[in-house]
């Protein structure tokens, strides 16, 4: 019984070792020039130069430049719009769902935490959201 014991601790010993053994780690040669240069626009092309990537997706309504379409915010951050004094007009959708109008020119799409969500934040924004008008889409 204690040459069994004997030989299975040397086995685990021996998986063990061979287990721990160092592999070869050499660093994979890399052929000069294979990378692109700093500075080249081989990764991200240059602005205004044509580009292989499909370009973005875009939707309507937007006349901002550089923009390429609506943007959809949370609750929070169209509150932020409105309270800053960006919006110029609210569009209500349906399902909670409301469009802010920006006086320059982007279109926010956001969704109401509850009903009249909306309206309530216009009244209590005060001075700053007293002219904004209010649609039904």
């Amino acid at each position: 019984m204690n040459f069994h014991r004997s030989f299975v601790a040397f086995l685990v010993v021996v998986l063990l070792l061979v287990g721990c053994q160092a592999k070869n780690t050499q660093p994979t040669e890399i052929p000069a020039g294979s990378y692109p240069q700093p500075g080249s626009d081989a990764i991200y092309p240059a602005p205004g130069s044509e580009s292989s990537y499909p370009a973005p997706e875009t939707t309507d309504n937007t006349e901002y430049p550089g923009s390429s379409g609506n943007i959809t915010a949370t609750w929070e951050m169209a509150q932020a719009f409105l309270t800053n004094g960006e919006v110029s007009r609210v569009v209500l959708l349906a399902n909670l769902e409301f469009q802010l109008f920006l006086k320059d020119g982007r279109v926010i799409n956001s969704v109401e935490p509850e009903q009249d969500a909306v309206k309530n934040a216009i009244e209590s924004c005060g001075g700053v959201c007293k002219d904004i008008p209010v649609d039904q889409g």
